[in-house]
């Protein structure tokens, strides 16, 4: 596949037309100039906090505010949710809301043997430089290489492999610790003071982030953290940084995509988890070359709108994704398409080609074999989906089950590098999923 060496870029095509949409903002503000143009706002009255007790209350709130006014964008204080993102000019449908440069990446251990630990770039079989160190990690090229010794490498080679064995090759643990780890030691590279602004901005939208978490103990992440601890990944005097970093995570990293939705990298972004979710969400997230995240606008976005994405897959029906999202991120969601009369829409989602349920014995059949073919490759893996499609028997065509299937025997032609299957089948996925992605009745 042509498209394969080249950086990753999410969704490519709809990024690149909304960037220059996103590049004519707002000049720099300072923090005086901010709160005046905010209380002169008509939105002024219309949240739960005054942006005067804000002010008083968490000065880093009110800096935060300041430094996304350039994107038209500002901070509220909300007694649910904490923070929240709210727009101070309206956007079209298809713009660029928001771009910002994540804190910390680290590609997903699953990716490692095809995929540079620098760029991410997918690399073709025997085109990959492996790590003459640990042999744990490839590279697209030396000044990949170079450039990841200098940043991350040359302190993670030694003990990458024994701490992926101590956390039992737990993807979600690994990723968590790279990411932890990467970040502590950013933070305190340097004294703050000498850092230059947009850096010290930066150190200081993961603060607040961490600020705004729970306080409760987590004996998870403080076990990850020992283990970083003990392959010198970071310092003892880190080891708490790390610790909350890990806690936050759950809840506030990303998982970026490339062009055909398979999962790359795990990302740590303050300010992207400033979007609180909603399952009719005003914007959804893409990736430019560069790794930047874009946020955009999938419909028109007033002045004092929030802005939003959706922390789940919005394609399955409505009590699924708040079970998933009461399980995960700990709230009952009660946005305007959970509180909605959606049953027709959810018989898309979970019924046969009349609108009546598919049997359980069915569905039980079609995700064992799902989970058997996540465990096979090649023909095997292809043979089991395949028959775990059949097992579905004549459910409608924007059932949850057919559409996960059908993503799975993509992703299983992309892997097999039978990349014309792999495109028509994602091209499918796309089709359904929008579907039922249609704007609320």
């Amino acid at each position: 596949m042509s498209g394969e060496a080249e950086a990753l870029s999410g969704k490519s095509s709809l990024v690149s037309h909304v960037l220059d949409a996103a590049s004519a903002t707002q000049p720099e503000e300072t923090l005086d100039e901010s709160w005046a143009r905010l209380q002169r706002s008509s939105t002024a009255q219309r949240v739960d906090v005054s942006y005067e007790q804000s002010k008083i209350e968490d000065k880093s709130v009110a800096a935060q505010d300041a430094r996304l006014a350039r994107f038209g964008l500002g901070v509220e204080l909300n007694e649910s949710v904490g923070r929240k993102l709210v727009a101070r000019r309206a956007f079209t449908e298809g713009s660029c809301v928001l771009k910002v440069e994540p804190f910390a990446a680290a590609l997903l251990p699953r990716c490692r043997e095809r995929r540079c630990a620098h760029c991410f770039c997918s690399i073709e079989a025997g085109k990959r430089k492996k790590c003459g160190g640990c042999g744990h990690v490839v590279y697209c090229g030396p000044a990949c290489q170079k450039k990841d010794w200098k940043s991350h490498h040359r302190r993670e080679c030694d003990g990458g492999p024994a701490l992926s064995a101590a956390l039992n090759n737990d993807e979600t643990a690994v990723s968590d610790a790279i990411l932890a780890c990467r970040a502590a030691r950013r933070m305190r590279k340097n004294d703050l003071r000498s850092r230059p602004v947009g850096e010290k901005g930066a150190i200081e939208d993961v603060q607040l982030m961490l600020k705004f978490c729970t306080n409760e103990d987590d004996s998870r992440a403080r076990a990850i953290a020992r283990h970083c601890v003990g392959a010198d990944w970071c310092a003892e005097p880190e080891a708490e940084l790390v610790q909350k970093l890990i806690k936050a995570s759950g809840r506030n990293n990303f998982c970026r995509q490339d062009d055909v939705l398979d999962e790359v990298s795990a990302l740590l972004s303050p300010v992207g988890a400033l979007l609180n979710h909603s399952c009719y969400p005003t914007t959804c997230v893409a990736y430019d070359a560069q790794g930047r995240q874009c946020f955009i606008a999938c419909r028109a976005i007033n002045e004092g709108d929030e802005i939003t994405h959706s922390y789940v897959d919005c394609g399955v029906p409505t009590e699924q994704r708040r079970e998933r999202l009461r399980s995960i991120y700990g709230f009952d969601c009660a946005c305007e398409r959970c509180t909605a009369p959606w049953s027709l829409r959810d018989a898309l989602l979970d019924g046969d080609e009349e609108g009546r349920s598919v049997s359980s014995q069915r569905l039980v059949r079609n995700e064992r074999l799902r989970r058997e073919a996540h465990e096979t490759d090649g023909d095997e893996e292809a043979a089991l989906l395949d028959e775990a499609l059949a097992a579905l028997g004549v459910c409608s065509e924007t059932h949850v089950h057919r559409i996960q299937t059908q993503q799975a025997r993509a992703e299983c032609a992309l892997g097999s590098e039978r990349y014309d299957d792999a495109l028509e089948l994602f091209r499918e996925v796309a089709e359904l999923r929008e579907k039922i992605s249609a704007p609320l009745p």
